[in-house]
């Protein structure tokens, strides 16, 4: 088996160990008590993505400035 097979079927019995472990029935449908306004993750996802674009610029900002110079390799005309 090559590496990608063998990565596949190990992730693939992980997941369903997991899915096992967890106790995911196979049941179709959902029950009455269960049901969540969609609004609200939407409103979620809309306030936690401009928040962390933020956060990945401020992280990306404080890395350029406190990098080291890059050298240019010397060039003999």
């Amino acid at each position: 088996m090559t590496r990608k097979s063998l990565l596949f079927v190990g992730v693939f019995f992980l997941l369903f160990a997991l899915r096992y472990a967890l106790g995911q029935d196979d049941g179709i449908g959902i029950e009455p008590g269960d049901y969540e306004d969609p609004a609200e993750s939407i409103f979620g996802l809309m306030m936690a993505a401009p928040l962390l674009g933020a956060v990945i610029g401020g992280i990306r900002v404080l890395a350029l400035r406190t990098a080291k110079p890059v050298l240019q390799p010397i060039q003999f005309n």
